[in-house]
């Protein structure tokens, strides 16, 4: 993000009466070389006096321009996603099971996929699934756990990445899940 400005301590007022002032003076002195040399020379002088006034301008201005980053060391962002018996099941007969329509959010070799492009903006992102009894950290093989049929418990797992005591404190979590809590706590409470 960037923003552009002037750091002007003063009022804006100051600063355009101020142009304004030095614009009629170099017209009135503009009048005065015409009359007293020539046309070459005047006109040079008054391209010369008239660029010096803008870079004087500039200099009492200060012109800036910032930019503002993201400090991929400051934020922890969590991409937690739900591996219980629900996400097995598919909402249309033969549709793709709810896991296999999160996958493609996930996959960290598709360049466009959701993963990829939050990396780009925020740096790293974890990748964490979760069921009943654990979070880890997404594999090949965590895509087939929702087939062992667990409930889902987003409560616990959500106060479970907001305490782990080995990593910084979540400054997002992203929860990709069908978002039934059928055990634990609930995930109203959590935070």
């Amino acid at each position: 993000m960037e923003s552009i400005g002037l750091e002007w301590p003063y009022s804006y007022s100051w600063l355009i009466a101020g142009a304004g002032l030095y614009f009629i003076l170099l017209f009135w002195h503009a009048r005065c070389l015409l009359k007293a040399s020539t046309a070459k020379d005047a006109w040079k002088l008054i391209i010369l006096r008239g660029f010096s006034g803008l870079v004087f301008l500039i200099l009492v201005t200060r012109p800036f321009i910032e930019t503002q980053e993201t400090n991929p060391d400051a934020v922890r962002l969590v991409a937690a996603v739900d591996l219980s018996g629900s996400m097995n099941h598919r909402d249309q007969s033969g549709g793709k099971r709810r896991i296999d329509l999160v996958r493609p959010f996930l996959d960290p070799d598709r360049a466009d996929s959701w993963v990829n492009q939050t990396r780009k903006t925020f740096g790293g992102v974890d990748r964490l699934g979760f069921s009943i009894d654990e979070i880890s950290a997404i594999r090949s093989s965590s895509w087939s756990i929702p087939e062992r049929g667990k409930n889902t418990a987003l409560g616990d797992a959500l106060i479970e990445l907001l305490e782990q005591q080995d990593k910084e404190t979540p400054g997002a979590v992203v929860l990709f899940s069908d978002g039934r809590n059928n055990m634990g706590k609930s995930p109203l409470g959590c935070g």
